[in-house]
């Protein structure tokens, strides 16, 4: 074995000298690489920022398109009989097979975006919305290896399961770290941003949702309006300026072949680690302030408000049962209700649920058992995806769907793909919505929508 490498089981560890200028040269590299993908967040300030992925060269892609689940391995494409995410489970575990669980947080195994409007592989709703961004429901690498980053101890590590008729560790190490300084060309807009409904519009779709709540239909829901523009040059290059601009945890830039994927999010769908299973859902919102005494007083507010705490606790409980179909009975509790979390342009009320996976059960099951988020759907969450699909005049495509991993080991992380942008063919696209329940002022939740993105677009 050579010097620096090490064997833990199947999995290959070389520490790498952690140079800050080298591993932004190779986030460049995988970023311009099709299929790369990179897991990034803001600084130490929130315990979740501790870890930072970069992957690419995947040897196996999944793709679903209209309900239809490609595997693709060595240009050999065949048909999966299966949903796609039992799909992913059987080709990570056929790829990988039973692999102990390891201190890093991914090993290789799949990673990439699941839409929201995969949910109707899972749930059985009319199709009414415009799908005008013609993305997949559904892609997902396997990969075999990855570069982590860990921040809080200083230290880089590639991780690598060797497989047949990939690069094995040492090439691995050349290929990525084998890199120069790009000159990226500079990020601009060409148009000012729009949203896909105007101020009456959305108006009048609060009201219609207001006779749905007092009507029974509901208790809650969420609804989005789309911003949209033009631009030019690279989309890393406004990827790293939004990742410093709004110090996230969940951030993550996904460069696939349908579209490049910018996620800002704040939010964290769904870990699983070692077996222990969290879900961190954020509901209740206020914007930041320059002077110190009106920031506190804003997040005053956000803590005491029934409204927000009401809706924070709708999803809770919808997420605790969620949770509670896949969990050891008696283990799914909230250790933490209405939290604040506070980012550059807003205050969040977070709270979480946790609980114990089932024994019979992986991070796949989990994740479909979950997916949609409560957070970003409704309460009840089939009828108010029902109401969603009626009232938003666009598909929501990536947004509110996710982006994250599952490891070779079985331990999983993801986002909720809020604050998430999509660039395809010089057009970006970004969405915002809010809960609405029978105590939401419209003038309030439109402002909200315009908040949350203030530091995104602009």
């Amino acid at each position: 074995m050579k010097s620096g490498e090490r064997s833990v089981g199947k999995l290959k560890v070389k520490e790498i000298e952690f140079d800050s200028n080298k591993i932004n040269q190779v986030k460049e590299k995988i970023a311009n690489s099709e299929w790369g993908i990179i897991f990034q967040s803001g600084d130490l300030s929130n315990e979740d920022c501790r870890y930072e992925i970069l992957t690419s060269d995947p040897i196996c892609k999944i793709v679903t398109i209209d309900g239809s689940t490609t595997i693709e391995t060595q240009g050999a494409i065949t048909y999966a009989k299966e949903n796609p995410l039992i799909t992913i489970k059987n080709v990570r575990k056929s790829m990988f097979g039973n692999v102990s669980s390891t201190p890093y947080p991914f090993i290789g195994g799949s990673a990439g975006y699941f839409s929201y409007d995969l949910g109707r592989e899972f749930e059985d709703f009319k199709d009414i919305s415009t799908d005008d961004t013609n993305m997949p429901q559904m892609a997902v690498g396997i990969y075999n290896w990855a570069v982590i980053i860990d921040k809080k101890i200083g230290r880089v590590h590639l991780v690598m399961i060797e497989v047949e008729n990939a690069p094995k560790l040492e090439e691995r190490l050349q290929l990525v770290f084998d890199c120069s300084p790009l000159v990226q060309p500079n990020f601009n807009l060409k148009s000012t941003w729009y949203s896909n409904m105007t101020r009456e519009e959305y108006f009048k779709i609060f009201h219609r949702v207001r006779e749905h709540i007092l009507d029974g239909d509901i208790y809650q829901v969420n609804i989005a309006q789309r911003f949209k523009a033009t631009y030019n040059g690279n989309e890393y290059t406004f990827f790293k300026e939004l990742i410093e601009k709004n110090n996230v945890p969940f951030g993550a830039y996904f460069n696939t072949p349908y579209g490049k994927i910018l996620s800002i999010s704040p939010e964290r769908f769904l870990k699983l680690d070692n077996n222990k299973l969290t879900s961190k859902p954020i509901k209740g919102t206020r914007p930041r302030r320059c002077d110190q005494k009106l920031d506190e007083e804003q997040k005053s507010l956000l803590l005491t408000s029934e409204k927000e705490r009401a809706e924070n606790v709708m999803i809770v409980d919808l997420l605790r049962n969620d949770i509670s179909k896949v969990c050891k009975p008696s283990t799914v509790n909230v250790p933490k209700l209405f939290d604040i979390e506070t980012y550059p342009a807003v205050h969040h009320l977070v709270s979480t649920i946790s609980g114990t996976l089932n024994e019979n059960l992986e991070a796949e099951d989990a994740f479909e058992s979950c997916f949609p988020g409560g957070s970003i759907t409704g309460t009840p969450k089939i009828r108010a995806m029902d109401i969603i699909e009626k009232l938003e005049p666009h598909r929501r495509s990536i947004y509110c769907g996710s982006l994250g991993y599952i490891s070779a080991d079985g331990n999983m992380d993801s986002n909720i793909s809020i604050r998430t942008l999509l660039c395809k063919n010089n057009s970006i696209y970004c969405w915002a919505g809010g809960g609405w329940t029978i105590d939401s002022n419209a003038e309030s939740e439109y402002q909200e929508t315009l908040d949350k993105v203030s530091k995104i677009i602009y």
